[in-house]
């Protein structure tokens, strides 16, 4: 079995210097760059066989969130998306640790940004109080108790 090769940080390799001298088993070197590869995860048959197969998202904003003993992936659509309990909030939260007007996701610049709206239990983004954090994907996002993810999926590249 070859070993996985992770992408690291990665010293200039010495390479054969065919101006200088070589002496039996010893090469004179000068520095060449090297760049590190890595190899694709590949998963045998029985791991694929119990695996969960979901199809690829369109590219967009997505917030994961848990639901009982699932996971929805709602598609943020618009500018901004409000996120409380209210009736009015365009993401309603059915928890009452947050807010009727706990938090707004605003488009800016092609940028998704996480605006506490003076919850009472707060906003948190990667395990930090925020009144105003820039999203990035895979950020964590907490309203008062309840924990999402956000989503960002890029166009596959052509």
């Amino acid at each position: 079995m070859i070993p996985p090769m992770h992408a690291t940080p990665v010293e200039p390799v010495p390479v054969t210097d065919a101006t200088q001298p070589v002496e039996a088993g010893v090469a004179q070197v000068t520095q060449a760059p090297v760049q590190a590869t890595t190899s694709l995860p590949v998963l045998d048959h029985a791991v694929r066989a119990r695996a969960l197969h979901v199809p690829r998202l369109a590219p967009g904003a997505y917030l994961a969130i848990e639901d009982g003993g699932d996971i929805s992936v709602i598609p943020l659509e618009g500018d901004i998306v409000r996120l409380g309990r209210a009736f009015s909030a365009d993401l309603r939260l059915e928890n009452p640790t947050v807010s009727r007007r706990h938090a707004i996701l605003a488009r800016e610049n092609g940028t998704w940004v996480l605006l506490d709206d003076r919850s009472a239990n707060g906003s948190w983004v990667d395990g930090e109080r925020v009144t105003r954090a820039v999203l990035r994907d895979g950020a964590r996002v907490r309203l008062g108790t309840v924990a999402m993810s956000f989503l960002l999926v890029e166009a596959a590249a052509a």
